[in-house]
């Protein structure tokens, strides 16, 4: 999807339900006449969003290696689009002052690694799984993208 003003009109309809054309404006009726094959199904009455994110990705982890604060900066860009953490190798010494910040980012905080994981900072939920944002489409569409190219290298 290379339009924004189509994703943004699409993203305002709901996916696999059909919406009356009567209740578009004429812009929107236009770029979703204008939308491609697949992309969404168009009858006299109706309108029909088929187009769905490419990929799904329940949690964003930023692995802390150059310091606290390079990680939390890093996260927090992330956190307002989806549940986002910060995994750390041991608990900060200063745990509540690190606390209070990681919070106020919307971002979780998750210490070791496996089975022996301890979360200490639940992150933010992010939107609504149903929401989805033109931000959050280009995420979800670069996430896919990158892990479709490191695979075809393997």
């Amino acid at each position: 999807m290379t339009s924004l003003p189509l994703l943004r009109t699409l993203l305002a309809l709901p996916a696999h339900e059909p919406v009356r054309r009567a209740e578009l404006s004429d812009r929107q009726r236009t770029l979703v006449d204008r939308a491609g094959a697949g992309v969404t199904e168009v009858t006299p009455e109706s309108v029909t969003r088929l187009l769905v994110p490419a990929a799904a990705v329940p949690l964003v982890v930023v692995r802390e290696r150059r310091g606290w604060r390079p990680s939390l900066v890093k996260a927090a860009q992330f956190s307002a689009l989806l549940p986002t953490v910060i995994l750390l190798d041991r608990e900060p010494q200063d745990w509540p002052e690190r606390a209070w910040e990681a919070d106020l980012a919307g971002v979780g905080v998750i210490v070791g690694r496996g089975p022996d994981a301890t979360t200490l900072l639940a992150p933010r939920s992010g939107h609504p799984p149903m929401t989805v944002r033109a931000a959050r489409w280009r995420f979800l569409e670069r996430a896919y993208l990158t892990w479709l190219t490191r695979s075809m290298l393997r």
